[in-house]
């Protein structure tokens, strides 16, 4: 028998929701695809999702605006697709480690049994300066799992309000420079278990000015890499 389902939802949480699909049962073939269109990512949402997903909503505190598709492809009654795509728009993250608010976030986030992840970067901005994050985390039963996740900031200016967010490593490095002009940041967080900790930092310098304490003449020009390794 062959089965045919389209139709529309309302809720006033959201613009719109729409539920198409399609197949043949008795084969075990079927399409389900749904689309709700503007969902608020704040804390009424967070009550729906499982409660497993909360520990990774909890750790980020993503704010912002987002257009989900789910998207269930069956053949022989074995799953072929199942995902959820969310487009986030005028988002936020909050990064615990470094304490680090990424604002006008947006960009795609996949879920799916296995994972959640980045298709392709998410953008953002971390005091005016160009943020991505990329990598995944894994699922297993829908627990996070193994994660590996990168934040590349490109851009950033030497001043006071960054200079707290770095480890104290990094901090004394900048303090024997007194570093002037701009830079980029990589944190890279990995753990075979969640949540995530930060394995490497590394301030990427490029046409960077300075003084060394133990040096009479100023640096120009500097280049090259500031490395933190966590342990």
């Amino acid at each position: 028998q062959l089965w045919n389902l389209d139709g529309v939802a309302f809720d006033s949480s959201v613009r719109s929701i729409r539920l198409e699909g399609g197949g043949r049962l008795s084969m075990g073939d079927f399409e389900l695809a749904l689309d709700i269109d503007r969902i608020q990512l704040d804390q009424h949402l967070r009550e729906r999702i499982p409660p497993a997903l909360r520990l990774i909503w909890d750790s980020y505190h993503p704010t912002g605006v987002a257009s989900l598709r789910h998207t269930l492809i069956l053949r022989d009654a074995q799953p072929v697709k199942n995902s959820t795509e969310l487009s986030i728009s005028q988002g936020s993250l909050r990064f615990q480690e470094p304490d680090i608010l990424v604002d006008q976030l947006s960009g795609k986030v996949e879920i799916t049994p296995d994972a959640i992840s980045f298709r392709d970067p998410l953008e953002g901005k971390f005091f005016g300066a160009q943020a991505l994050l990329s990598g995944k985390i894994e699922l297993d039963a829908l627990e996070p799992g193994r994660s590996d996740l990168e934040l590349a900031i490109d851009g950033l200016v030497f001043e006071p309000r960054i200079y707290e967010v770095l480890p104290e490593a990094i901090q004394k490095a900048w303090d024997n420079f007194s570093p002037s002009g701009e830079f980029g940041l990589r944190v890279s967080a990995a753990s075979e278990e969640y949540p995530p900790t930060v394995k490497e930092m590394r301030i990427v310098l490029a046409e960077v000015d300075g003084s060394y304490f133990d040096y009479p003449y100023p640096l120009r020009s500097l280049q090259g890499e500031i490395r933190y390794f966590d342990g």
